[in-house]
């Protein structure tokens, strides 16, 4: 899962197990749910960048080889950066689907609820890290520059 953490979605659509720790091969893991395992590799690779593409160069596993700065960088640019566009997104769509239906459907104020309050937990996690990163590159750049 390493190479391709996009497939993780894919196996969980399908009921797969893959944490575990590669100790099993994809048929096994299809067996123990009773699903073909020739029927998932196809459909697996339906899913997966084609190798050699510019689509696998992106998706493979170059984060397993990255330097740590290099790492905190491209988490910032890449997951922390769509949760900061996504949050108000997600809290805009929830509320109004609340306002909409949430009289016939009061659990909608508890899914409300529980977004903005992973979003209050992640906001100021999200902001530690982008300091303490800022920090760990601003002690590690020369005197002269920092």
């Amino acid at each position: 899962m390493d190479a391709f953490a996009q497939l993780t979605r894919e196996f969980e659509r399908r009921g797969l197990d893959y944490c575990c720790g590669g100790a099993r091969t994809l048929g096994e893991a299809c067996a123990q749910i009773g699903v073909d395992a020739e029927a998932t590799v196809v459909e697996l690779g339906e899913v997966a960048p084609t190798p050699g593409s510019a689509e696998w160069t992106t998706m493979s596993a170059e984060w397993t080889t990255m330097s740590a700065d290099v790492l905190v960088d491209h988490l910032e640019a890449r997951h922390h950066r769509y949760l900061w566009d996504e949050m108000p997104r997600a809290t805009a769509l929830v509320d109004k689907i609340v306002s909409v239906h949430g009289a016939r459907h009061p659990e909608l104020v508890e899914v409300a609820s529980c977004l903005g309050q992973v979003c209050a937990d992640l906001e100021p996690h999200l902001l530690k890290e982008e300091r303490a990163s800022t920090t760990q590159s601003a002690t590690s750049l020369p005197s002269s520059i920092a």
